[in-house]
């Protein structure tokens, strides 16, 4: 093939070395990025780095141990003030153990939204359960221990390290929290309306007052209904908007180079393929030039079992 190289050939060739150097030059900065030095005696950089992941550690050790005493407050409260409620306490008890297990990364910045919005629940969840709300004790232990398993899960928890990311994840987190709130809130308007309702029907009300005392009920279920359909919108545009992120920060540069490199190496061969059948094109094209003076008994070459290939015919024998 090298003996009819084509000007087009040598400049596919000098085009895909160009394309190979470029990207030698983009696995190089993702190795770098990806895998810091690990020499025995560190530069000045990479001990600098080591500080930094130090302190970090440290840093997230004593959040982890902030989370995990509020934990424990948290599952005093419950047997405190609600009856029947030791499964729960247990269950709290064993989300200090997720605790412990989440994959928080370096960021500092999404560590501290992490630990802060899960600090606000637990705080949160007491309140409610001094009221006696069993359904949103219930509800915190779900959505935390979800959130505390994609933490420990190696194939989610890189997502918390992109800060955009743990931004979105802790809005649909919230958004989620406020539509269990005023789905309780609604039951126990419900709850009331059926009291009164019994209580004026025993006769132990005044129906008048009853009624009036129906319709405030009535207008705080409204409400509550209203407050409920902006939640689930913005809800769903929060889940959309984590879709979104999570298919950016899972489109990251290692990615990237990795499709840059498929892409350069399925032109390498196209442009090879294309450079080959054009020399074969002018092979036979000389082909054809150098023997047109031949007779038709030359083209045989002595052998009568043989018929003379058409000119499509070798065309199309190239042709691919």
């Amino acid at each position: 093939m090298g003996l009819f190289k084509s000007k087009e050939q040598k400049k596919a060739e000098a085009e895909a070395k160009a394309r190979q150097q470029e990207q030698a030059k983009i696995n190089s900065r993702i190795n770098n990025e990806l895998a810091p030095s690990n020499d025995m005696v560190p530069t000045g950089n990479e001990k600098k780095r080591r500080q930094q992941i130090q302190q970090t550690n440290q840093h997230q050790e004593k959040a982890r141990d902030k989370v995990e005493e509020l934990l424990r407050n948290l599952s005093r409260e419950l047997s405190a003030s609600m009856a029947d409620a030791d499964e729960e306490a247990q269950e709290i008890r064993n989300l200090s153990i997720l605790v412990r297990r989440m994959n928080l990364g370096q960021n500092v910045g999404t560590t501290d939204a992490i630990l802060a919005f899960i600090e606000r629940q637990i705080q949160d969840v007491v309140v409610k359960a001094h009221a006696g709300n069993y359904a949103a004790v219930m509800i915190f232990c779900q959505d935390i221990g979800a959130l505390l398993n994609e933490l420990e899960n190696p194939a989610s928890a890189k997502l918390f390290l992109n800060p955009k990311y743990v931004d979105v994840r802790i809005r649909v987190a919230e958004l989620s929290a406020m539509k269990e709130d005023l789905e309780g809130q609604r039951i126990g308007e419900y709850k009331k309306r059926d009291k009164l309702k019994a209580a004026m029907e025993a006769g132990k009300i005044d129906s008048r007052i009853a009624v009036e005392r129906a319709n405030q009920i009535r207008a705080s279920v409204e409400d509550l209904d209203r407050q409920l359909r902006n939640v689930q919108s913005d809800l769903s545009a929060a889940n959309t908007a984590l879709s979104e992120a999570k298919a950016q920060t899972l489109n990251t540069l290692e990615q990237k180079s990795r499709d840059i490199d498929t892409f350069n190496s399925l032109a390498d061969q196209k442009a090879d393929a294309e450079a080959l059948s054009e020399e074969l094109g002018d092979v036979t094209s000389r082909l054809r030039t150098n023997n047109s003076h031949v007779s038709n008994d030359d083209m045989q070459f002595h052998n009568n079992n043989k018929t003379e290939l058409t000119a499509e015919e070798v065309e199309n024998a190239f042709d691919f």
